[in-house]
């Protein structure tokens, strides 16, 4: 399995790669998996989002990823009838979790709220 590394994405890495496919025609269910991988020392969010709309579940599309652990992907592509368009994509965002000591003003929050 290829494994790259999302380009700006704090020691995530993704398997298979930067780019999952799906083989036409797209008359039957397909499916596939990813794997994102958390290498770094610090928790993150992640979401997949897509263009793809009702054509595909991704499950689960959102999470936290603890420190050096991962999670699979479930990807299911359904049936349609393609139409050329826009590319279709899956994008993944990442962030790190800070703590909450680390945002500016955090400190002051309470005050302000009176």
């Amino acid at each position: 399995m290829a494994e790259s590394e999302i380009p700006g994405a704090h020691d995530v890495l993704l398997q298979p790669g930067l780019r999952v496919s799906f083989n036409a025609p797209f008359t039957t269910r397909q499916q596939t998996m990813m794997r994102l991988h958390n290498k770094s020392e610090k928790p993150i969010m992640w979401v997949v989002k897509s263009n793809l709309g009702k054509k595909i579940t991704i499950s689960p599309s959102s999470g936290v990823l603890e420190p050096n652990s991962a999670v699979n992907i479930h990807l299911v592509l359904f049936p349609f009838n393609y139409s050329k368009g826009p590319e279709e994509r899956l994008t993944i965002e990442t962030a790190v979790i800070l703590p909450l000591a680390c945002v500016p003003g955090f400190r002051d929050y309470p005050r302000r709220l009176r």
